[in-house]
């Protein structure tokens, strides 16, 4: 009998895939009819005591000949007039997978091949037991599902096959009770049979079942997800049991069936994703990132307010956080989260992620707070201290096309909430510029890409403060779009940056660099225009000159020009890797000029002149096209009148060297001279960059021909400096 079912069910599947010399041999009436008496006289399916040895041969011939009857039915092979015959086959078929899903999960699944003893080496391959029974089912099931599209259509509704498909002029050879049947057998296998025993706790064995895991495209499929314009790639278990008989009748949506038919039937296929993808883990990426795509589409289904998809997409969401965030707590045993664990390509898991993200329905502080704390702490900026020095990469991390993605879709995600959160996004943005790890790069190496990947981080919040943070809504609506960016860089990117300096003083280059991102998105257009955009396009502009000079070159530990090393020093230097961080491609005005002659200079003095080039091209872009020279005026002055102070200063010292040692020794500590040998090491620092930004400006001069012929009369005052400084 298993040698006979196999057969037949081969012999169909040919017909069905339109092999033509195998059109002869398509059923005859009187066949079906033989079929069908064996329905009738119960000789099929075959009952076994389930614990006996025939279970799994009984249970391979069940399942065969009912892909055989499923082949008749949506296949096109019946004679005509067999109508009646094809319906009872069916109806037959769908009540055995009813009866035979509900009893596999009581029993513990299909067994293993070990149990059909009695089958010989021949038959032993036709067994069906363990996951490739369930996919049988499952494809059986979606073979039946294909030709219920004319029962479920609604009186003087349009069929729910679409127009053109092979399905839409199909006869009906299900009745509406067998279609209850084959939802209710669907549902048992997708959900772990939760839905018929809501108090039972599957746990990870129950929901990475096989049934659990191979079941989603189907279910994908009977949503409206359309599996098959899906791009990720599709693993070989899960292959097999794609809903290409769906495929065929165009895919249709079964949503509104769904709904009436069995409530919480479709609630309890989606809030198994979540589970799977937490269960699963690093354990199979491209599974992970199918189950992902499918709820990036229904998350794009969604849009529709008040539709079933929305309902879907609010109860999958909030299961998605331990997926996303790890277990919960913060000690030391806490391991990465499994997003973390899945491949960081931009076509994988974590881009599907970031992609879905903004379709969130509801951004709270506390899942804000997860999603900064998931890029500060597993983006290449938080793992640079993770796992062993010998390798490469950390273990586990976030790519960074993806915790770009992500802090995109906090900072910008749903516009009509930006009012709201904007308090919450600011603290956003200050968490992600002073980003720093736990403990000292481990390599030179580690602490490049850390830099690298905290300076894409500033670009998108600068992006975000200068371009998509809507400041009209404070007041000041009648600015163009030149007067809200102007605004943006004095009332937001630079107290921003203040607060970073107080963080963390040693990420000096990183805020640098920070306002070089924002001053790129500054308008430079025609000086006539931005007049009229009135008083306070200027100010912003040339306000906070004074201080951006003060706290970027004046004090020693925040010093935006001091370089810090890239391995030896970073223990001390926390985690700073500028120097060959600003090889990224928006710094490519950096490299041109520089030659054979600058390659063959010191590490620390070709950072130092790449950071010089971005403070000056910053400093330029604020003061704006008409105000160039007058900046270039201001920028020399502070530097020269810091040096000369400082020439000043250092005569007077080496006046009273001798009494000041002397009082010194007797009245300090061996510590007291530690640490005014300090003091006068950080002047020098301050002393080096005020030098190399003075010599950098005259070349700026030089190169972009500013005219220095105003010298003293341009007014300095509007910069924010004194009259003194205006005059000297």
């Amino acid at each position: 009998r298993l040698q006979a079912a196999a057969v037949l069910e081969r012999l169909l599947q040919r017909i069905v895939e339109g092999h033509e010399w195998d059109t002869s041999l398509r059923p005859s009436a009187s066949q079906l009819a033989a079929l069908v008496g064996i329905v009738r006289r119960d000789e099929w399916p075959i009952r076994t005591d389930t614990r006996g040895t025939f279970r799994v041969l009984a249970d391979a011939i069940n399942l065969r000949v009912a892909r055989v009857f499923a082949l008749i039915a949506v296949g096109g092979v019946a004679p005509e007039g067999s109508r009646q015959h094809v319906a009872r086959l069916a109806s037959a078929a769908v009540q055995f997978l009813d009866e035979f899903s509900g009893t596999m999960f009581a029993r513990g699944g299909l067994g293993s091949q070990k149990g059909g003893a009695l089958a010989d080496s021949d038959t032993h391959g036709l067994l069906l037991s363990g996951s490739a029974g369930v996919s049988h089912v499952l494809c059986t099931l979606g073979m039946f599902w294909a030709c219920s599209t004319s029962v479920l259509a609604s009186p003087g509704s349009d069929p729910i096959a679409p127009a053109g498909s092979a399905a839409s002029g199909q006869s009906a050879v299900l009745e509406p009770g067998d279609v209850s049947n084959l939802l209710a057998a669907t549902t048992r296998l997708a959900s772990g049979d939760s839905l018929s025993n809501p108090a039972a706790d599957l746990g990870a064995a129950g929901v990475l079942s096989a049934p659990c895991l191979l079941a989603v495209p189907l279910t994908a499929s009977l949503l409206g997800l359309r599996p098959h314009a899906i791009t990720a790639s599709v693993p070989g278990p899960v292959r097999a049991v794609w809903p290409e008989s769906l495929a065929l009748v165009g895919e249709p949506s079964f949503v509104s069936f769904l709904e009436r038919a069995q409530p919480g039937c479709a609630e309890s296929w989606v809030t198994t994703w979540p589970r799977l993808l937490w269960y699963l883990g690093a354990a199979d990426s491209a599974t992970s990132g199918l189950i992902l795509s499918f709820l990036l589409e229904l998350a794009k289904k969604a849009a529709q307010s008040g539709s079933l998809h929305e309902r879907l997409l609010g109860l999958a969401c909030p299961l998605l956080v331990p997926f996303l965030g790890g277990r919960p707590g913060t000690g030391p045993d806490r391991g990465p989260p499994p997003l973390a664990l899945l491949s960081a390509r931009h076509s994988g898991p974590q881009g599907t992620v970031a992609l879905l993200l903004p379709h969130f329905p509801k951004m709270s502080e506390p899942f804000v707070k997860l999603i900064v704390g998931l890029i500060c702490r597993w983006s290449d900026v938080g793992t640079a201290c993770d796992g062993k020095s010998g390798k490469e990469l950390p273990p586990a991390r976030l790519g960074d096309d993806c915790c770009e993605l992500l802090l995109e879709a906090v900072l910008v995600g749903r516009p009509s909430l930006a009012s709201e959160l904007l308090p919450l996004r600011l603290r956003t943005a200050l968490s992600v510029l002073c980003a720093l790890p736990r403990e000292p790069p481990l390599t030179a190496a580690r602490a490049i890409r850390a830099e690298c990947s905290a300076l894409r981080l500033a670009s998108t919040v600068a992006d975000w403060l200068m371009q998509d943070c809507n400041l009209s809504g404070t007041g000041n609506a009648s600015l163009g779009p030149e007067g809200r960016a102007c605004l943006a860089l004095q009332t937001l990117a630079w107290p921003l940056c203040k607060q970073a300096l107080a963080a963390a003083p040693l990420l000096g280059p990183r805020v640098l660099c920070f306002m070089f991102f924002c001053s790129l998105r500054l308008p430079q257009g025609d000086p006539a225009r931005a007049a009229s955009e009135g008083a306070l396009v200027d100010s912003p502009r040339h306000s906070l000159f004074g201080e951006l000079f003060s706290a970027l070159m004046l004090r020693d530990e925040s010093c935006a020009l001091h370089w810090r090393g890239s391995c030896g020093a970073i223990g001390k230097d926390s985690g700073v890797g500028a120097a060959a961080a600003l090889t990224l491609p928006v710094f490519s005005f950096l490299n041109p000029e520089e030659g054979e002659q600058c390659g063959q200079q010191p590490e620390e003095t070709l950072a130092q002149l790449r950071l010089c080039r971005i403070f000056l091209v910053a400093w330029m872009r604020i003061a704006g096209d008409a105000h160039r020279p007058a900046a270039y005026e201001l920028l020399t002055k502070l530097c020269a009148q810091h040096l000369s102070s400082s020439l000043a200063s250092g005569e007077e010292e080496r006046a009273d060297t001798t009494t000041k040692r002397r009082k010194v020794e007797e009245a300090t500590s061996a510590a007291g001279e530690r640490s005014h040998g300090d003091e006068s090491g950080q002047s020098l620092v301050v002393l080096s960059a005020c030098t190399a930004l003075l010599q950098e400006a005259i070349s700026y001069r030089n190169t972009h021909s500013l005219s220095t012929d105003g010298w003293g009369s341009l007014g300095l005052c509007r910069f924010g400096v004194c009259d003194r400084m205006a005059s000297s």
